[in-house]
């Protein structure tokens, strides 16, 4: 394996100093200066970690490739059992997770048929940008939605083209189990959101939908998905896609996993938690009539036109996808 060569260009850094490093600034010239900090009691620890696991990944990179797995495997199990004689701790739980022959994955635990996943890994964070060589949008997210525990879906508009694109995993979604949960918020917000769309939604057991009426103080036009997983694999996707069938086919998403970013996933969840005290948010159920009305607080006269022509205050399309009249959320 070659040495790491560096250079320490000016600039900002949140490297951990390791001797190399120290090595580096003490050769710097004398009218250069430099920032350095302790690590910190509360997330030090963390950093030290990814250095570890940096640090890993370049020398078993660095080896051949049929060498790779074994010469990794071995390590890891060396290195757990380090751990495990570590003085302080709670040993149970850490001995088991050393490696056995041959090096393995785990990727289901399941009845029937194996749960198709998405095009992406689960376990992996990445972008998703209309490039032609990935998935669909719609595709990501309906493979995502089918495998999930629970689903938490931030969404300025939906229409019913788009929920007619991923049904088929909403409805394998809510069969697997009666304890599923979905719980979408969208808005009126540009008159965009069709009532036909969250009807088909809120029919399906196990969703609550709420309805942001706000659009005069804060308008919602927010785009993010959490899926929970009892796995531990949660994802989340933050971006610029709607549920609607344009951005279904071509939106772009940051995909976050727990699996390597669980912190950023453990301060999602919160939000996801409160999304039903947002202001001017209220239930709707399809099977009530009186939540096609918008809430006294929202000072909006009229949320939904129940004219197949057209939506009250917003000269759009109420035609559906499939050319036939619609019902529209609305505001003056």
């Amino acid at each position: 394996m070659r040495a790491v060569t560096r250079r320490l260009a000016e600039g900002v850094y949140e490297h951990v100093v390791t001797e190399g490093i120290e090595g580096d600034l003490a050769g710097l010239p004398t009218e250069i200066r430099r920032a350095i900090e302790l690590l910190g009691q509360a997330d030090g620890h963390l950093a030290l970690a990814r250095h570890l696991g940096q640090e890993v990944a370049r020398v078993l990179g660095s080896l051949p490739h049929k060498e790779r797995l074994e010469v990794g495997r071995e390590l890891v199990s060396r290195l757990i059992g380090d751990l495990a004689s570590l003085q302080g701790i709670e040993t149970d739980g850490i001995k088991d997770q050393q490696i056995p022959k041959p090096a393995r994955r785990l990727m289901a635990i399941h009845r029937g048929a194996a749960p198709e996943r998405p095009p992406t890994p689960l376990a992996v964070s990445t972008l998703l940008t209309r490039n032609r060589a990935e998935p669909s949008l719609g595709d990501e997210l309906a493979r995502e939605i089918a495998i999930a525990d629970r689903v938490d879906a931030v969404v300025a508009f939906v229409t019913v083209s788009s929920v007619r694109a991923i049904l088929d995993a909403l409805e394998t979604f809510v069969r697997r189990s009666d304890r599923r949960r979905m719980r979408p918020l969208t808005t009126v917000f540009n008159g965009i959101t069709e009532a036909t769309a969250l009807d088909h939604l809120g029919k399906l057991p196990g969703v609550e939908i709420r309805v942001s009426y706000d659009v005069r103080r804060k308008r919602l036009h927010a785009k993010a998905w959490l899926f929970h997983r009892d796995s531990g694999l949660t994802t989340a996707y933050v971006g610029s896609a709607n549920l609607t069938s344009a951005a279904l086919g071509g939106g772009r998403m940051v995909k976050l996993c727990a699996a390597d970013l669980p912190h950023v996933i453990d301060s999602s969840r919160e939000p996801s938690k409160r999304s039903g005290r947002i202001p001017s948010s209220s239930r709707y159920d399809p099977k009530d009539a009186t939540h096609r009305e918008p809430p006294a607080s929202s000072r909006l006269p009229k949320s939904i036109s129940r004219s197949t022509t057209e939506c009250v205050g917003h000269p759009v399309s109420t035609r559906s996808s499939q050319g036939g009249p619609e019902r529209c959320f609305s505001a003056p």
